[in-house]
């Protein structure tokens, strides 16, 4: 009996739930007459096609869409509009205003001229917030619009004119999703996915710059444009809440449209966007120019705006590309007086900044890093998805500097593991003095340096004890923890000696580091400090000085100290790139 009961009960809730259903689908559209016809839609979607008018004509628009619920205040979730394809400017689109509302519902029937042309028919079903395609009612027993996307259809048909039809749908073949604007000087295309779209150009004499930018202004950032002056990095407009204006669809999609008075010099334009919301991944209503969501620079002539292209324009004053696996190589240059450098750097960094082959300048006497390689200021560079480029601008005063260019054991110039870049001659980096094109002027090379992991000088010294710098005089090297080693030696002339010194040194002091004292005075001839190192690679603390100095003929010892940690064969994950080096090693050769 109880078997029975159990039976009934599961037939009743079955019947219960196929009726709730039925309930919340709501009546099937049925079959729809037109040129143009969207139905048996789905949630989540934004539907379109392409329209050809020979001749201006009557068209009857018939729409079913959905509020997001069916309280009166309700926005619009689903609807359909028109724009036309080369303009992008908006024909039509739904007027909740004019439709006739059915609970969630709203029907309605428009009829309006439409001139030859070329045009595009979009309906969206993704809803009017990030949110709102996923707040349905438990069991759908309070009324929402994902509930009845059946019912939703839209449908373009020509008024009856006894002759041909005059409304013809166009291919997506023949479709143009490009922006036609007068003099159009740059674009970025439609935004597809996360990234940074930069741009430089020169303006030759004073413009008005026209700008038309489409994007989603939230916070933090989203998806947005700005032009900055290239050399001091000011902006001299901004993409943001106030000077934009609503550009359809989600309340945060947004359209600058207007023009910049700019003088001559050189500018950036980039675009950024954070991906969760662009044409390939809506996670809500689009604009109504869905193709716009980008920007584009226009209205302007070749004798007033260039591109400002380094590479074919002016010669690099260092130049380290072509760089191979398992390298790390540096050029240090002074500069007599203030300059304006470009950088241009081609490397490997992963879509979460993992840096694995990239660059970076450091000044001389501070040890500061004043640029670095990085994902979020680089963009694509064609090929695999790590391939990056970036171009920075760099305003140097009188002093020392070091370039940098590391590449780990992968993927770098001439033996690629991935897809190699669309400029791969250029693996590595440059810099170009933009105050002097031709690459004179102000500034001096006077080292470049290049380490392999695989071949380099010390193998040399293994076997003979010199190479190209001299005899190898001191040799305090692989130093551990708690050290405090020396060495001394005499000098029966005055002679040059060259340097290799690396160790551990912060702003707060220094740790792991090596001198060269008189033996006569007590006086410190020499020292590893913050000042006069660079980079060693690894962790911000390793350090490295490579230089000659001079010293008079007389005894000297060389020492080196190291406190309880870091050292050599314990560095962890912090190591340096030529752990081997870390001591001191002093080369000799006569003047």
């Amino acid at each position: 009996m109880r078997n029975k009961r159990l039976i009934r009960f599961q037939l009743l809730l079955l019947i219960g739930v196929v009726g709730l259903v039925v309930w919340r689908g709501g009546a099937d559209s049925g079959d729809l007459d037109g040129v143009v016809v969207f139905e048996g839609m789905s949630a989540g979607k934004l539907y379109r096609t392409g329209l050809r008018v020979d001749q201006a004509t009557e068209a009857v628009i018939s729409i079913v869409a959905a509020f997001e619920t069916d309280s009166d205040s309700a926005p619009l979730a689903t609807y359909g509009w028109i724009l036309e394809s080369e303009t992008r400017d908006l024909v039509w689109s739904t007027d909740p205003a004019q439709l006739k509302r059915d609970g969630i519902l709203g029907v309605g029937t428009d009829t309006i001229h439409i001139i030859p042309g070329s045009y595009e028919v979009f309906y969206t079903t993704l809803g009017p917030t990030e949110n709102s395609i996923h707040d349905a009612p438990f069991l759908g027993l309070t009324p929402y619009w994902t509930n009845h996307t059946s019912s939703l259809n839209m449908s373009i048909s020509e008024v009856e004119t006894g002759s041909n039809s005059r409304i013809l749908i166009q291919t997506s073949e023949s479709r143009s999703r490009k922006m036609a604007y007068d003099r159009e000087f740059w674009t970025t295309g439609p935004v597809i996915a996360r990234g940074t779209h930069p741009f430089l150009f020169r303006i030759l004499n004073p413009v008005k710059l026209n700008v038309y930018a489409v994007g989603e202004m939230c916070s933090p950032d989203c998806d947005f444009g700005w032009i900055e002056d290239a050399r001091s990095g000011e902006k001299v407009w901004l993409m943001e809440w106030e000077n934009t204006i609503p550009a359809g669809g989600a309340e945060n999609n947004r359209k600058f449209t207007g023009a910049l008075d700019l003088s001559p010099g050189v500018y950036r334009a980039v675009y950024r966007s954070y991906g969760s919301h662009s044409v390939s991944n809506w996670h809500a209503n689009p604009p109504y120019n869905p193709d716009g969501w980008g920007m584009t620079l226009w209205g302007v002539s070749e004798a007033d705006v260039i591109e400002f292209e380094p590479w074919a324009d002016s010669e690099p004053f260092v130049l380290l590309t072509q760089v191979r696996n398992n390298m790390h190589e540096m050029v240090q240059f002074a500069v007599s007086d203030s300059i304006n450098v470009l950088i241009s750097a081609l490397g490997e960094i992963t879509p979460r900044g993992a840096l694995y082959d990239y660059g970076w300048v450091e000044d001389n006497a501070s040890g500061v890093i004043l640029w670095k390689m990085s994902r979020e200021n680089s963009s694509y560079a064609g090929g695999d998805k790590t391939n990056r480029i970036e171009t920075a601008f760099l305003e140097l005063g009188p002093g020392d500097y070091t370039v940098h260019f590391k590449t780990d054991g992968g993927h770098a110039y001439n033996n690629w593991s991935l897809s190699k870049p669309t400029l791969p001659n250029r693996w590595g980096i440059a810099l170009f003095n933009v105050d002097y094109p031709a690459g004179t002027g102000r500034v001096s090379v006077f080292r470049s340096t290049r380490k392999s992991d695989e071949v380099n000088e010390r193998d040399e010294v293994a076997e003979t004890g010199s190479t190209e710098l001299g005899e190898l005089l001191v040799k305090l090297e692989h130093v551990g923890n708690d050290s405090d080693l020396f060495y001394s030696f005499e000098t029966d002339s005055d002679q040059d000696v060259y340097i290799v010194a690396q160790g551990e040194i912060t702003t707060s002091g220094r740790w792991d580091y090596g001198w060269i004292e008189s033996n006569s005075s007590g006086e410190r001839i020499w020292e590893l400090t913050l000042r006069n190192s660079t980079s060693a690679g690894g962790a911000d603390r390793n350090r490295r000085f490579e230089g000659w100095i001079s010293l008079e003929k007389g005894s000297y010892t060389a020492r080196y100290t190291s406190d309880l940690s870091h050292a050599y064969a314990d560095f962890g994950d912090e190591a340096p790139d030529v752990a081997e080096d870390w001591g001191i090693r002093i080369f000799v050769r006569s003047r």
